[in-house]
Formats: C-alpha cells, structure tokens, sequence
C-alpha cells in the first residue's frame, strides 16, 4: 500500500534538517517568514474558515487557550507563548501555501495528487 506524498512545511530557522529531510525523499519545503510574519499571519488565518476533527486534541485546546500578552489590561499585539506549536504549524502551512511561492504550481499537482490517493486508499480499505 503506498501512502500518499504529504507536503511539510517546515520552521525554515532549521535548513539543516529541511535539506535532511528532504534527502530522504520527502516533500518539503521552509516556512515563508519575514518581518512582523507571524502577527501578518495570525491576522490572515484570522480570515480563513479551519476545520479540524474533534481528535485533534491538541489543536483545539491551543485554538480554546491561544491569548495575546496583555500590558495594564490593554493587548500589546505579541501572542503569548506556550499554546502555540500547533498554531504555527498551521500559520506556516497556510501563509506559506497562499504565497506567490516559485513552485506554486508544484504545491497545488502535489495537494491534487494526495487528495487522489487518500480518496483511493480510504475506498480500498473500505472507509
């Protein structure tokens, strides 16, 4: 049974282990990051509709507790860390994707390919 190709989007801080990655024959590819990316990216995932199953425990209890740093009761505009691993990896892969990224085209053959092959896999495992 061959599993689908996913698409990682990875903390592009960490090139080393990309490029590692990558040599094992996975698809990946460096979050998009630049000055003041994560609040542009909370504000742009702010406007997009996320579904998630109700077992992504995890995602949910960091959407329920996902706070931004106050000072004397007023926002100060940083989020607050500690409930924020599955937040970013959710920023990275929706901002990077929405990017004028050079292998946009890429990226869509690769999402169209793996929604083919889960619909395949889930109808010959009888789910």
């Amino acid at each position: 049974l061959e599993l689908p190709k996913a698409l990682i989007v990875a903390d592009s801080a960490e090139p080393k282990s990309i490029d590692e990655i990558k040599e094992r024959g996975l698809n990946i590819i460096g979050a998009e990051k630049g000055k003041d990316s994560v609040n542009h990216g909370i504000q742009f995932i702010q406007q997009q509709r996320i579904s998630v199953t109700k077992n992504s425990f995890n995602v949910i209890k960091e959407f329920r507790n996902y706070v931004w740093i106050a000072d004397k009761g007023k926002n100060i505009n940083v989020p607050e860390e500690g409930f924020d691993h599955a937040m970013d990896a959710i920023r990275y892969a929706i901002t990077s994707m929405s990017k004028g990224l050079d292998d946009t085209e890429e990226i869509r053959q690769l999402v169209m390919e793996n929604q083919e092959r889960r619909k395949t896999i889930l109808s010959d495992t009888g789910l």
